[in-house]
């Protein structure tokens, strides 16, 4: 759509305009009109009540572009730019009607650009950029400010033929008003369940949320009814409403680790400390070393042994938490339990052998021999000598020559027609 004038233009041009005969005006219009097709587009947008052939014009123009297909560089198949075009020509299009309080239209085209985008499944597109761009269309609707009676009429054209259109849904919520067609809306849904997400957002819009409570509590009740609740909350800043609901909701179904998100989240920022420990001791648990830190700025000093002692407990059976438990055992100076994981997991030598040195030094030289020798095996490709030759090259510059050379005599006697070994050995001057 091209750019609107300034203001100090129209400004300008009113008075202007208004002084003018109406049929010269008309005349300048359709001269105009026919240099600049957009310039008849919109007119005939603004002031036509045949909406049904503009939408039949878009119907074609929307099939032919989503059947332009290519391939990216990747080779997928991917919809050619000519239809990316014409897609967001018609986005524009729509944010025109909506302008101009063609609101009919602005639906209809809605309702042509959602079925017509419905056959991209599967094929590469910005698609949600444009789903985006249409939901906001959608809202934008349900704010433009119409005679009641033009309302009513949009809300009867949904209500009656668009029922199972998603987005027709969505532009009725900001549409309804008043406890009359609220009512009628919980009636209907007392006999159809398959709109139970268009009356929680109803609900949600009019803040009905001791309603909306009783809804979430009923045996039906599905779980993604309360992420659009708790998303809603989230969005509208109110944290406490947000933990209130994350738990009741982590309280009926299984987790959902979005949920456990929410709930972190909108405890910090509710100042709800208890929450925020519980969750980040569990996170923690997981492997998660960020929320370590956050557990011990939450903890009293005096407290914090105890936590330690206990996250030590978990993390140590935690096979997926090994970095994250040797970390944090360096971070604490728990120098005895690192040295017993290390014995266990030597590839952890490198990152903390400076914590463990010198008081064990002769039991890490026996260990680190010994695990040396496991790096390479006689089909062994020349990734696993590079590896083992950089764990010579540590041993070297930790002063431990003895052991560097025991290593080296042991894998030339074990593997001496291994050229790419010598090789490794040679150009990192260990041989």
């Amino acid at each position: 759509m091209n750019r609107m004038a300034e203001p100090d233009m129209r400004e300008a041009l009113k008075p202007l305009l208004r002084g003018q005969d109406k049929d010269a005006l008309v005349d300048f219009l359709l001269n105009s009109a026919m240099y600049d097709s957009s310039l008849a587009k919109h007119i005939l947008i603004a002031f036509s009540d045949d909406v049904q052939s503009l939408l039949h014009h878009w119907g074609s123009r929307l099939g032919t572009a989503v059947s332009q297909l290519t391939q990216n560089s990747f080779g997928e198949v991917c919809l050619a730019d000519q239809g990316e075009n014409v897609i967001e020509e018609c986005l524009s299009e729509i944010d025109f009607a909506i302008h101009y309080k063609r609101l009919l239209y602005a639906v209809g085209l809605l309702k042509v650009l959602e079925e017509a985008t419905q056959t991209l499944e599967g094929i590469e597109w910005n698609a949600g950029e444009v789903r985006n761009r249409m939901e906001a269309l959608a809202d934008a609707i349900g704010t433009v400010e119409i005679e009641d009676e033009e309302r009513l009429q949009l809300v009867q054209y949904l209500w009656e033929d668009c029922r199972d259109w998603e987005l027709g849904l969505h532009v009725l919520v900001g549409l309804i008003k008043g406890d009359e067609e609220i009512e009628c809306v919980r009636k209907a849904v007392e006999e159809d369940d398959s709109l139970s997400v268009f009356w929680i957002s109803l609900l949600l819009r009019f803040a009905l949320y001791e309603e909306l409570d009783v809804f979430l509590s009923s045996p039906g009740c599905q779980a993604f009814w309360y992420t659009i609740a708790i998303e809603d909350a989230l969005k509208a800043g109110s944290y406490v409403r947000v933990i209130t609901l994350s738990q009741r909701a982590l309280e009926r179904f299984s987790r959902i680790t979005s949920w456990d998100t929410y709930l972190y989240d909108a405890s910090i920022k509710a100042g709800r400390d208890d929450i925020t420990r519980e969750l980040a001791f569990r996170y923690a648990a997981q492997g998660s070393f960020s929320h370590i830190e956050m557990l011990k700025k939450l903890t009293e000093a005096e407290h914090w042994d105890a936590v330690v002692q206990q996250l030590m407990e978990v993390l140590e059976k935690n096979s997926q938490a090994t970095n994250t438990y040797a970390r944090f055992l360096c971070q604490e100076g728990k120098t005895e339990r690192l040295m017993v994981l290390v014995r266990d997991k030597p590839f952890l030598f490198d990152d903390y052998y400076d914590h463990l040195l010198p008081r064990y030094t002769a039991e890490l030289k026996m260990h680190m021999t010994e695990y040396c020798k496991t790096l390479i095996s006689h089909d062994g490709d020349r990734t696993q000598c590079k590896v083992l030759v950089q764990k010579l090259l540590l041993l070297k510059d930790l002063g431990w020559e003895d052991e560097v050379q025991s290593l080296r005599g042991y894998f030339l006697g074990k593997y001496p027609a291994k050229r790419m070994l010598k090789q490794e050995l040679l150009h990192a001057r260990v041989l």
